[in-house]
């Protein structure tokens, strides 16, 4: 207990009352908190948007092969019947490929997080987005947006990562006492 109030006073010398020194521990450890989330955060989005990345260009590879209009209208029933009515394994690979790409960008997109199942709204909000039956130029547009959100997503989390770590370690921690300073009451 003498060594608390020793510690007390010689914050309270330093400008600090003891308050304003709790609700600086306070501070601190939440600080430390969120900065350690924000970690855990960054490495689980990092790999699924370096992948929702890839799977991207392949997609938009795999458009030129398959969107022939400037329609979506047009191209709806064109990929229909390519798919369902003749031997297009390009249309399949496609389809396929548009799909991943739906699931990882809702995933990337609505839940950063990666936290709990991805719900099947957010899939759906994403397919409304991303319309494999859109013109090509269309198409590529709204992938390169895609892109680009979700690596101002990833921007955004490593700013805040950046700014927690330089707000402790700019938070002014009491002098560690020198061995002589310390004086046992009793």
């Amino acid at each position: 207990a003498a060594i608390l109030g020793e510690a007390a006073k010689q914050s309270a010398a330093g400008g600090l009352s003891g308050d304003a020194q709790r609700i600086k521990q306070i501070e601190n450890k939440a600080s430390t908190g969120a900065l350690v989330q924000m970690q855990k955060d960054l490495s689980a989005i990092k790999p699924y948007k370096e992948m929702l990345d890839t799977n991207i260009n392949v997609a938009i590879d795999l458009a030129g092969k398959v969107l022939k209009t400037n329609s979506a209208l047009a191209n709806k029933p064109i990929t229909w019947i390519a798919q369902n009515m003749t031997n297009s394994p390009d249309v399949g690979e496609f389809m396929a490929q548009n799909q991943i790409v739906v699931t990882e960008a809702a995933r990337v997109l609505n839940n950063p997080r990666l936290v709990g199942q991805l719900t099947d709204s957010a899939r759906h909000e994403m397919q409304s987005v991303i319309n494999g039956n859109a013109p090509l130029e269309t198409y590529v547009r709204i992938l390169r947006r895609v892109q680009s959100d979700g690596q101002n997503r990833v921007a955004a989390m490593e700013k805040e990562q950046k700014r927690l770590a330089s707000s402790l370690s700019n938070t002014a921690a009491p002098a560690a006492p020198v061995a002589n300073e310390w004086k046992v009451v009793r």
